[in-house]
């Protein structure tokens, strides 16, 4: 038996319903209700409310990468392959707004640049396949993956605030 003080108490615990319902055309929807642990946003409310602000979130990942992949691109071309000075300041250029956009993040500054590290990764496998024309292999898919999951977690599981 546990002592009394390692016991978990159902107060921690989430409480949570999800009812489905099939509507006359058979059509599938739910609903929830409930909490979630003390203090933390439910299921319902990542539904009403969350949602919009994940894919705020996932948008600013996605326009970061873009900048910071494609004003070092920029860089690259202008300093390794000879390209005009020009193409060169708007590469650095870019990846100044690069260093501004992630700031619109709502975590802070080490998750957000933790996360961020994921999606640069799925980013630039999706770069060099349209840009450079390298297609992905099989182990890059699998690290895209893993790398999907570890933001998701880093970036929209529940917390308490």
């Amino acid at each position: 038996m546990l002592p009394a003080h390692s016991m978990v108490s159902s107060d921690h615990l989430p409480s949570f319903s999800l009812i489905a319902e099939e509507n006359s055309s058979g059509v599938l929807s739910a609903r929830g209700s409930g909490m979630g642990r003390q203090g933390e946003p439910s299921c319902k409310h990542f539904l009403t409310r969350g949602l919009s602000s994940v894919v705020r979130s996932v948008a600013l990942f996605v326009l970061a990468g873009l900048a910071e992949i494609g004003g070092g691109y920029l860089m690259w071309l202008w300093w390794r392959d000879g390209r005009a000075w020009p193409v060169g300041l708007f590469g650095a250029l870019t990846l100044v707004l690069y260093g501004i956009i992630p700031t619109y993040q709502p975590a802070h500054f080490g998750r957000v640049y933790a996360a961020y590290g994921g999606v640069f990764v799925i980013l630039s496998v999706f770069w060099g396949w349209a840009i450079d024309g390298i297609a992905p292999d099989r182990y890059d898919w699998v690290g895209a993956l893993i790398c999907v999951c570890g933001v998701g977690v880093m970036m929209y599981a529940p917390r308490s605030s």
